[in-house]
Parts: structure tokens; sequence; C-alpha cells
């Protein structure tokens, strides 16, 4: 009786000690923001990181309007495939826990935009629909801008 009692008790722990994980994964580390938007609070490192990323994207897409201005598909397809997978191993460890779902989601779907951009000059598609596509990835970046800003952790561990 007493060795199921344990075997019970252990169970509901650990299904409690899974629902608190989840939750945190879909929530992330984030606080209201001081303009309306969510702030994800993240440690110097990892802003900077994301920070570098974001810059990283937005010179992919100048490299891809150039490419498409001059009719170089070869070059916008070898760009926007550089950026349509996602390499989570530069990522600083832990740092996906911090990050709500959404703002996962988001990047996610940035990677397969441009991984579906890549793909446009061999399926044939005319530079309208191109240009079409690179616009959906920057309505994507505008709404993850729109919804978040970064917040550092103090050294007290407490956020600002």
């Amino acid at each position: 009786m007493k060795t199921r009692y344990l075997a019970i008790s252990a169970i509901v722990l650990w299904g409690i000690t899974l629902l608190v994980g989840v939750f945190f994964f879909l929530k992330g580390n984030t606080l209201p923001g001081p303009d309306q938007r969510i702030a994800v609070v993240l440690n110097e490192g990892e802003r900077d990181f994301v920070l570098s990323e974001m810059r990283g994207m937005l010179s992919h897409i100048q490299l891809v309007v150039d490419s498409l201005s001059k009719d170089d598909l070869e070059t916008l397809s070898t760009i926007a495939g550089e950026l349509g997978t996602a390499d989570m191993s530069a990522m600083p460890p832990g740092m996906l826990a911090k990050v709500p779902i959404s703002f996962k989601q988001m990047g996610m779907r940035v990677h397969q935009e441009f991984a579906s951009l890549a793909e446009m000059p061999d399926e044939g598609a005319s530079p309208q629909q191109m240009l079409g596509q690179v616009s959906n990835i920057l309505s994507v970046c505008v709404s993850c801008h729109a919804t978040y800003r970064f917040a550092i952790e103090t050294n007290t561990g407490e956020t600002p």
C-alpha cells in the first residue's frame, strides 16, 4: 500500500512539473512593456544574439531585393536559401525557453517564408510573385517588432 502511494505521488509530482515546464515554455520570460509591447526578458548576450540575427535578416532582405531588381535569380535563391534553414545550434543555451511561443512561431515562419522564396525562381514565379513573398516576410517582421521588445535581466536576477 505504501509503495502504491509513493508511486502515485511521484506520478502526480512529475505531472505537475511537466505542466509547469510547458507553461513556461509557452509563456517564456515576459513582462508587460512600457509601450504596450510584450517585454521578453533576456540576459545581455541573448539579447545581442537576437538583435544580431534580426540585423542579418534585414541585410539578407536588402540583398534579395537588390538581386530581384537585377534579375539575378540565382543569387536571390542562394541568399533566401541561407535563411530558409534555421540553425538553432548558435542560439545561447536556455534562450529558447525564455521567449514566448508566439515569438518562436514568428521566427519559424520567417525561415519557412525564406525557404519558399528560395524555391520560387526554380518554380517559374514572376518577379511580382517573388516581391509578394518578400512582402510576406516583411509583414512577419513588422508584426514581431510591433508585438515584442527586449528587456535585460538585472545582475540580481530580478527583471526590470
